[in-house]
């Protein structure tokens, strides 16, 4: 009964249903900007559930932050041990830490961390490993040296072939890792370098897709609806 009342109404009054319509777009769209949007796969948890209170627990007490990894690599028979290569390195991680939201303390590259070496009976030596990028293949070779004899950081800062190497960026917040890395982009770009770029990292998977998710839906979202407009237009035309 209610449904034949709601019918005969719409055909009936047809300007005031439109109207009714409009009014209730209206102030549905009034509360779009109060909607929040979150891509984050760990709100799916309540934020008082174990497990995520745990792990947000061993975070803090060890001081582990989302990380973002820069990879270079470079084939040539010195691999990233050359004057040329070590170069770029260096730009680019002390670029890097001028990057907002970034922990810049514990960035990890060559041009950030200690080499540790024994400089005498019961006496440790620790400088920087790469203050300044070398200018020879001999300081080039020093380095890679120095590297191979340090455990941490041979396959884990470096590939053990020399091919590789990564800037691990922690970050402050992951929401803003999609900045952070279109930031390392466009140093990357201004580089002088034939050395391969590679950019990775949990907090980048997820804040990219969310990022990119919607930039696709403003395309595709306005064209299903005109598409299904004209499908409707050819179909009920008359």
């Amino acid at each position: 009964m209610i449904k034949e009342h709601l019918t005969n109404f719409a055909f009936q009054q047809p300007k005031r249903v439109f109207l009714l319509m409009l009014v209730a777009v209206i102030v549905f769209g009034a509360m779009m900007p109060k909607i929040i949007i979150d891509t984050d796969p760990e709100n799916m948890l309540p934020s008082d559930q174990e497990d995520r209170l745990f792990h947000e627990e061993v975070k803090h007490k060890f001081g582990i932050n989302d990380l973002i990894v820069v990879g270079m690599v470079n084939d040539g028979p010195q691999g990233i041990y050359n004057t040329h290569s070590l170069g770029v390195l260096h730009k680019l991680s002390n670029e890097i830490l001028k990057i907002e939201g970034i922990v810049p303390q514990d960035v990890l590259s060559l041009a950030t961390v200690d080499n540790i070496s024994q400089d005498g009976p019961g006496t440790i030596r620790f400088q920087w490993m790469m203050n300044q990028p070398p200018t020879s293949d001999a300081a080039a070779g020093e380095i890679r040296s120095a590297v191979e004899n340090l455990p941490f950081l041979n396959n884990t800062i470096v590939s053990p072939d020399g091919i590789a190497t990564a800037i691990y960026i922690p970050i402050l917040h992951k929401d803003q890792s999609y900045r952070i890395v279109a930031e390392v982009e466009e140093i990357i770009d201004s580089l002088d370098s034939d050395d391969r770029f590679y950019i990775t990292g949990l907090p980048v998977a997820e804040d990219t897709f969310g990022v990119e998710m919607f930039m696709q839906m403003a395309t595709s979202a306005p064209v299903a609806g005109l598409l299904v407009f004209l499908l409707m237009w050819y179909f009920f035309r008359s």
